[in-house]
């Protein structure tokens, strides 16, 4: 019979997420990050444009996919030598299959190092909505984009970095975008998702963390509604770029693992991001010991 106690669980290394808080106010250096090759859903605005162009003034290639026709004018802003656009949907797997070929074939090192799967949508539950009469069957379109896309591209994520280069010592990057606000159903699903990954995927293969912005003003809605709201609550805005930030932070510290950052306004986060904190990790690192005593012994 397996055994378990926790002071082998404390000993583990490479099993689990690092139990420090991510330090924000730390100046990273993104230097680690050229010539990598990185793919990024729902790039053609917001968070996803700033990191592209983040992640192209660090050196690396970026390879992304968008409904948007914005994707074309980026690539050719841009320039073919350092961004591939890849028109599609995330929550089609074909369409995303194909995001990860091209990276492969269009990126130098023709290999998948970092990958931000930030696509989602947003739109009003239909889920809990009273119905006039006989119930109407709920539109589902959040976790098809926002969860079932992240799926997919944890799926891809693993089969090409487990087909990077052997001489490669740094663990291939996962990072998802979530949120603290709104739709929760499948922003929650997102954040279980990590939470899963985080204990069954060594860390030695891949980090997985996740970005959760406060409101930030995208495409994600309309402008109308932005302004609505901004009007009705008073609510302070993120800035895109502080998001940005994050993800490179995300990316280029081999010691972040399992953890949540969330983007705030600078009136409560002096850089405009914030570690969430270690979001179930106790409870976790024990099932990561768990998890490891029933694996055989090779």
């Amino acid at each position: 019979m397996s055994t378990y106690n926790k002071a082998s669980v404390d000993n583990q290394a490479g099993r689990f997420g690092s139990a420090s808080l991510v330090n924000s106010a730390h100046t990273f250096s993104p230097n680690n990050l050229r010539d990598k090759s990185v793919v990024i859903t729902g790039a053609a605005s917001g968070i996803g444009e700033a990191s592209l162009r983040a992640f192209v003034k660090a050196g690396a290639y970026v390879t992304f996919l968008d409904q948007s026709d914005r994707g074309q004018a980026i690539e050719a802003e841009i320039g073919s030598d350092k961004v591939a656009f890849v028109r599609g949907d995330v929550s089609n797997w074909s369409d995303q299959r194909r995001l990860f070929q091209t990276a492969v074939e269009r990126a130098p090192t023709k290999q998948v190092d970092i990958v931000f799967a930030n696509a989602g949508v947003g739109s009003p539950s239909t889920v809990t909505l009273a119905d006039p009469e006989e119930p109407i069957e709920p539109d589902l379109k959040q976790v098809s984009v926002n969860l079932n896309g992240c799926l997919y591209a944890t799926k891809l994520a693993l089969h090409y970095f487990r087909r990077r280069s052997a001489v490669l010592s740094s663990p291939g990057c996962l990072i998802f975008t979530s949120s603290v606000t709104g739709y929760t159903h499948s922003e929650n699903g997102v954040r279980g998702l990590m939470r899963s990954l985080r204990v069954a995927i060594p860390e030695s293969e891949m980090r997985v963390n996740i970005l959760a912005p406060w409101f930030v003003r995208t495409r994600i809605v309309s402008e109308k509604i932005w302004d609505w709201y901004t009007k009705s609550s008073g609510a302070l805005f993120c800035d895109v770029e502080d998001a940005a930030t994050a993800v490179l932070h995300m990316a280029c510290d081999e010691s972040i693992h399992g953890r949540c950052l969330t983007v705030a306004p600078r009136e409560v986060a002096s850089r405009g991001y914030v570690d969430l904190d270690r979001d179930g990790y106790d409870v976790e690192h024990v099932l990561a010991g768990w998890y490891k005593s029933q694996q055989p012994k090779l």
